[in-house]
């Protein structure tokens, strides 16, 4: 959800996890009506306003939590160097 949250291709998707074009299509195809969204732009917005989820890692991809536990975009060089 993430990479296309961050405005990837579902080729560049595919490609960045292995997976064929129609796999990542159809997992999103599938995600986009449980999330109430109809775009990437919206499902970047679901994700934003998602709260952290417990026990997960802290992720260093483009949406990375921030100290005060929102999601906002940072680089990892950012995240990494806020958390230390």
């Amino acid at each position: 959800m993430v990479l296309a949250a961050s405005g990837l291709s579902n080729k560049q998707i595919a490609e960045q996890l292995f997976l064929s074009v129609r796999t990542v299509a159809a997992h999103l195809y599938r995600s986009f009506p449980k999330l109430r969204v109809t775009s990437t732009a919206g499902l970047r917005d679901a994700l934003a306003s998602a709260p952290p989820r417990r026990g997960s890692l802290p992720d260093q991809g483009p949406l990375a939590p921030s100290p005060s536990g929102s999601v906002s975009p940072v680089s990892a060089a950012q995240y990494a160097s806020s958390s230390s």
